[in-house]
């Protein structure tokens, strides 16, 4: 019995791929993983939107925070979170 490789894929073929409206997932690896987002995780990134916000709002900068977005770490091409 032979088992085939997942193929890993590279940022700009995720970015590609990546559904408009439907999931959320990452590239880890050069694996697309579906993410389920926790309350935890809810905490925090309305922790940090509001901190965001009100220093952009006071340094009068023309940011603002997306909904959704795709980070890239700065050392591989392989993922994104």
């Amino acid at each position: 019995m032979t088992q085939a490789l997942p193929q890993l894929i590279t940022l700009d073929e995720f970015l590609d791929w990546y559904p408009d409206d439907e999931g959320r997932y990452e590239l880890i690896d050069g694996l697309i993983v579906e993410m389920q987002p926790t309350v935890q995780h809810g905490k925090v990134s309305g922790f940090s939107d509001s901190r965001f916000s009100v220093e952009i709002d006071r340094l009068q900068l023309p940011y603002f925070i997306p909904r959704d977005c795709v980070v890239k770490p700065i050392d591989t091409d392989c993922s994104s979170y």
